[in-house]
């Protein structure tokens, strides 16, 4: 039986490596909810300082979750 791409995926290493790391979003975007539910506290604290590179577009993804 073949996974969803989102499911097998390791989401730990989907998260940002520094404050400038705005590659890893698209790939946060791809993997998308519900694969991403292990790493949403961390994805959080990277939106904590809005003149980090990875806060702004990290936010905009994180708020079309809605509430879950």
């Amino acid at each position: 039986m073949c996974r969803e791409w989102s499911q097998m995926i390791d989401a730990q290493r989907l998260l940002p490596r520094s404050k400038r790391d705005v590659d890893s979003i698209p790939f946060i975007i791809k993997a998308g909810y519900p694969a991403i539910a292990p790493i949403l506290d961390e994805l959080l604290d990277w939106t904590a300082d809005s003149n980090w590179p990875v806060a702004r577009p990290l936010a905009d993804f994180l708020v079309t979750l809605g509430h879950r």
